[in-house]
């Protein structure tokens, strides 16, 4: 299982979790930026558990 949280949500980071969301063993667990408004957007769009 590969497991981890994402400090910011750039454009590479978009791509990466997409990715990463659509593997069998990852799980993006948490997601953390300045702008809480800019997280829960980013948390809809791709499967954050927290």
């Amino acid at each position: 299982m590969i497991q981890g949280g994402i400090i910011d949500i750039g454009n590479i980071v978009k791509r990466f979790a997409s990715r990463l969301a659509r593997t069998k063993e990852g799980i993006l667990s948490a997601v953390a930026n300045r702008t809480l408004e800019k997280v829960e957007v980013f948390k809809k769009i791709i499967d954050v558990k927290n």
